[in-house]
């Protein structure tokens, strides 16, 4: 009798010891941490600004002065200007003009006009192209512009100048480079906005400022 009770009380100290170990398992697994995901490259935190890439399509424009003003010369007489500035991104330079004259960059390009007493005229014209000279030739040209040999050059930092001849204009081009790049100056004009128009075209010229300087 008292080895059956012996027997029976082992039995039941066995299935505790089970229960208990079974009971601290599951605990156990309860309180493991969840396991950690690792982000697919496309659900990455964007912690960081690619300031760098933004940089890359924004050109940093100089601070200058909104208007200045500049004394030019019109039939021996000195008379003075307000010049206007005039900026663009995609340009490689800024440049002032007169306030009786309008302006205006194309992927990069300058165009400017007369707008003498508030009357645009796009025949009397100054240009700037990012271009070889064939090219704009090429243009002027199908307006009805020809050629011929310049005796003087017209400014000081082109490399190759020709005389732009159409009845009733005058006018210039010119080819130079800056930074390795090609560009074309040119000009042209009805005749009787001569004196107007030269007296206003160094104003303009001598404004540049290249954004690498």
């Amino acid at each position: 009798m008292k080895r059956l009770f012996f027997i029976l009380l082992a039995s039941l100290f066995m299935l505790f010891a089970c229960n208990a170990d079974n009971t601290t398992d599951g605990d156990a697994e309860g309180m493991e941490d969840p396991p950690v995901e690792t982000p697919e490259d496309g659900d990455a935190p964007d912690d960081d600004t690619d300031d760098d890439s933004m940089d890359s399509d924004t050109t940093a424009l100089p601070d200058l002065p909104v208007t200045k003003t500049e004394t030019m010369m019109i039939e021996g007489m000195e008379e003075e200007m307000i010049l206007n500035l005039l900026q663009g991104e995609e340009a490689d330079f800024s440049v002032y003009i007169p306030d009786d004259m309008q302006g205006a960059f194309n992927d990069g390009d300058l165009d400017v006009y007369t707008n003498f007493d508030g009357t645009l005229n796009e025949d009397a014209r100054l240009f700037i192209y990012e271009e070889i000279e064939a090219d704009v030739l090429a243009t002027l040209e199908s307006k009805g512009f020809t050629t011929d040999a310049a005796e003087t050059m017209a400014f000081d930092f082109t490399d190759t100048e020709q005389t732009l001849v159409k009845e009733g204009f005058s006018g210039r081009i010119g080819s130079f480079t800056h930074e390795g790049d090609e560009y074309t100056i040119g000009y042209y004009y009805p005749s009787a906005f001569g004196d107007g128009f030269s007296a206003r075209l160094p104003l303009i010229v001598d404004s540049l400022v290249w954004h690498d300087s």
